[in-house]
């Protein structure tokens, strides 16, 4: 799912057709964060995607 070019199975069905770049770039983004990016199968709807980047207030003013 998160490999570049990657397009699920049913891409066909759908009117609106990508590149298979989107998660991709999530997943690199995030890492570059420090943080986690994990996937839930939602059957039937699909999956839901969780998104968990560390925050450090450093006392900005």
């Amino acid at each position: 799912v998160f490999g570049a070019f990657y397009q699920g199975k049913h891409i066909k069905e759908i009117s609106l057709q990508g590149s298979g770049l989107g998660l991709t770039i999530v997943k690199e983004s995030v890492e570059q964060l420090h943080g986690q990016l994990k996937i839930e199968h939602n059957e039937p709807q699909g999956c839901r995607f969780n998104i968990v980047i560390p925050y450090k207030n450093k006392g900005v003013k």
